[in-house]
């Protein structure tokens, strides 16, 4: 009889599961956003530190891959593709090798590397030639660069064989690979440059990564950098100027394409 004498004094047993009000259910709620709130920057950082992390292996295979090459072909490198006898265009690897230059093709380099399939319309362009934090590339714009002028856009820009450049293709030539590979020069780095057309940038870290995906001043974080060691590092956006990254900035790291298409390191 006791626990009939319990039941019958407690007025809530045998009512069910306690429920919230309505109030309460909103105050969990609140709470739920607010920490949501705090802790997604912290996981979007964390990814895209990740992300990093894998675009800094993805350089390190190219300075492997570019060491096995240069053992193959005498200690000397390719070049950057050069348009008009004035124009340099690091962010590129052309399909095919053009007779009597050395230019950097996926002809004379993909066996050294893998990540890109020709298609019989174009290609598809990944592994480690895209960086992983930029959006993947577009199949058709890929086709349309291809077909109209004989290269793929990768999210890597290359330096090579600056001791053959012409004056003005650089402000600072003397930074970037001469005919061989050592310590002292830059061999390839993340994407960041300017087209013409319409003024927007491109580069793998940052606010807005991806190829011509920004417009105004960029809002990058900073670059990864392979040296011809086979080191990379880690180039901070407060080491650029960045209100000031312009063709005509002698005191920046600037390779020129076109009239006023860019490249920075």
């Amino acid at each position: 009889m006791r626990g009939w004498s319990c039941r019958k004094n407690n007025p809530k047993a045998g009512k069910g599961p306690f429920a919230f009000t309505l109030i309460e259910l909103l105050v969990v709620i609140a709470i739920i956003a607010i920490l949501a709130a705090l802790l997604l920057p912290t996981l979007s950082s964390a990814k895209e530190r990740g992300k990093r992390t894998k675009c800094v292996s993805n350089l390190r295979q190219f300075g492997i891959s570019w060491t096995l090459y240069a053992n193959d072909h005498v200690q000397t490198i390719m070049e950057t593709r050069e348009t008009s006898d004035a124009y340099r265009h690091p962010p590129v690897a052309s399909m095919r090798n053009t007779p009597g230059r050395t230019f950097f093709t996926l002809e004379a380099f993909g066996s050294y590397i893998p990540g890109v399939n020709p298609t019989p319309t174009g290609a598809d362009v990944g592994g480690i030639w895209w960086c992983p934090s930029p959006p993947a590339p577009i199949p058709a714009d890929v086709a349309a660069v291809i077909r109209d002028w004989g290269w793929f856009n990768a999210t890597y820009s290359f330096y090579g064989r600056a001791d053959t450049w012409s004056p003005g293709e650089a402000t600072r030539p003397d930074d970037l690979s001469q005919k061989g590979l050592d310590a002292n020069h830059l061999l390839m780095s993340d994407l960041l440059s300017q087209w013409h057309v319409d003024n927007s940038w491109s580069y793998n870290h940052g606010l807005r990564a991806g190829i011509n995906a920004d417009v105004g001043p960029p809002r990058f974080s900073g670059l990864n950098e392979l040296f011809g060691d086979g080191r990379v590092v880690w180039k901070p956006v407060k080491r650029f100027d960045v209100p000031n990254l312009n063709i005509g900035n002698t005191n920046t790291g600037v390779v020129r394409a076109f009239a006023t298409d860019a490249t920075y390191y």
